[in-house]
């Protein structure tokens, strides 16, 4: 038997038994001359394989047999990068002195430091560090380990990084530090180590956020008051103004609002679309942080740059004269259209028009309102201004992503009206939580096609619930003719006994 023969993915023997620490087949195999350097449709070397899994013995005789320990499978990944990896320290050791290098990369920049970094293997990465590896290395996108176990947080580790001269304010490309990355995972005992070690607190990445904003946006209370303490700005604002408080208002995060304004944060601060924290709450439906700003004067008179107040986009925004029947209307915007001949005219605040929330509507499926007939009110509005000659309708509905609405006209010209986003719309708008589109829209394909679908299957239903019907009818009838047939059955075998009983009887005469 060739004993380098091999299967389509060009796995040899040695591949096969490396990879399962078959010690006593590696060493037939090698002594047989097997190439301990062949590689497979990846480029991976039985070496490779037996340090995946953690295999020293293995490993120890591969080596001895001329196995390279440097080579680098198609993504460049090294027997090292393997081993540590997945934390086999007494591999990664074997490679070492075998000659391994210990800062080889990968295609993505990834050093073997890094992959123990991210995983949190803290005797493998003291290891790499006594031979060294350069605490400091980046991969492509200039990440340091020490930004992997940031967004990890493994506290050992990390020490261990700091005490080797790891850099707390190293930036990636797009400027987030380890503190960033701290706090937006809600990791307080890393924030509060980096923190020490001198961790810029109002540090910024590329648009302005800073971990105050992070921490803010993803509720993490704790951090947030450790980040404060440490000399956070409660009032940062980040490219479009946005200050912490605005991000836990529109989140709902009553609790880190509620520590915000208590360090002094700015209850009526706008974005540069005039939003303030209240706007943002009410929009989006947070009636426990809409109670709790009120109570501490927020002003609901504030507008944005639309002419939109919190009352405009009141969802939950109480009212003494509201009523419970009113408290199921849904509040739909009315908007003049951008194509208006008159558009350079001064144009008053859009109105804002309730009709009936329609029960029927599924969950699913985004309700997508119509206004066929023109309120009176608009019409009076409509004659008074003498600017809105055609009623283009905005729903005020959060918009799941990648879900299509087509205009009337069969265009998919469709657009939010705050962020401009269209075709496939993100998940939120980012100046409001809801996307408001402006257009008149039908049902898309795609909803036609769920709804088309589900009347399948309740017809799909409806036929087994007749076939059970039926079979229930014929149950009594399919009773018998088993019963029948149990009888014939026996009949059959009691005249075969009795045959067999007389040829008995003849023989024995």
């Amino acid at each position: 038997a060739d004993v380098n023969d091999t299967d389509q993915r060009l796995l040899t023997p040695l591949h096969v038994s490396s990879f399962c620490g078959h010690y006593d087949i590696c060493s037939l195999l090698v002594n047989r001359d097997a190439d301990v350097n062949a590689t497979t449709e990846v480029g991976s070397t039985p070496l490779h394989v037996s340090s995946l899994n953690g295999h020293e013995e293995v490993s120890a005789l591969l080596l001895e047999g001329g196995a390279d320990v440097n080579a680098a499978e198609n993504r460049r990944w090294t027997p090292l990068h393997l081993s540590s990896q997945n934390g086999h320290k007494d591999v990664s050791a074997l490679l070492l002195e075998g000659g391994a290098d210990v800062n080889a990369t990968t295609q993505t920049g990834s050093t073997p430091l890094h992959l123990s970094s991210e995983n949190g293997h803290e005797d493998v990465c003291a290891l790499l560090l006594e031979r060294g590896a350069d605490v400091n290395a980046t991969e492509e996108d200039k990440w340091t380990p020490l930004h992997l176990f940031s967004q990890n947080g493994h506290e050992d580790v990390y020490s261990l990084l700091l005490k080797r001269g790891a850099d707390v304010n190293a930036t990636e490309e797009d400027k987030w530090t380890p503190l960033h990355l701290s706090s937006q995972n809600g990791h307080e005992d890393v924030c509060a180590l980096l923190l020490k070690r001198g961790a810029d607190v109002n540090a910024t990445e590329k648009d302005k956020w800073t971990p105050l904003h992070l921490s803010s946006q993803n509720e993490h209370e704790d951090v947030c008051a450790l980040l404060l303490e440490g000399g956070a700005d409660v009032n940062a604002a980040e490219n479009r103004r946005w200050t912490p408080l605005h991000l836990s208002s529109q989140n709902g995060h009553k609790d880190v609002s509620a520590l915000l304004l208590e360090r002094g944060a700015n209850i009526c601060a706008t974005t540069c679309n005039g939003q303030s924290p209240l706007t943002m709450c009410s929009s989006n439906g947070q009636k426990k942080v809409v109670d709790l700003l009120l109570s501490r004067g927020a002003q609901i008179d504030i507008a944005d740059e639309t002419g939109y107040t919190a009352i405009h986009l009141r969802r939950i925004v109480p009212e003494p004269n509201r009523t419970r029947a009113q408290s199921y209307l849904r509040p739909i915007v009315i908007a003049p259209n951008s194509s208006s001949p008159n558009c350079s005219l001064p144009q008053p605040p859009p109105l804002v028009v309730e009709v009936e929330n329609q029960q029927a509507v599924d969950p699913e499926v985004p309700a997508v309102f119509e206004v066929n007939e023109v309120p009176g009110e608009l019409q009076k509005h409509e004659i008074a201004e003498g600017v809105i000659h055609e009623l283009p309708v905005a729903v005020n509905v959060q918009v799941p992503g990648n879900h299509d609405y087509i205009q009337q006209g069969g265009a998919m010209n469709y657009n939010c009206k705050y962020c401009m986003g269209s075709g496939h719309l993100e998940r939120f708008c980012r100046i409001r939580a809801a996307h408001v589109l402006q257009g008149r829209f039908r049902r898309s394909n795609t909803e036609r096609e769920i709804l088309k679908l589900r009347e399948t299957v309740n017809k799909q239903k409806e036929i087994i619930m007749r076939l059970r019907r039926a079979l229930e009818k014929a149950a009594p009838h399919a009773d018998k003719k088993r019963e029948k047939n149990k009888l014939r059955r026996q009949r059959q075998k009691a005249k075969k006994q009795e045959r067999a009983e007389a040829m008995k009887n003849e023989d024995q005469k």
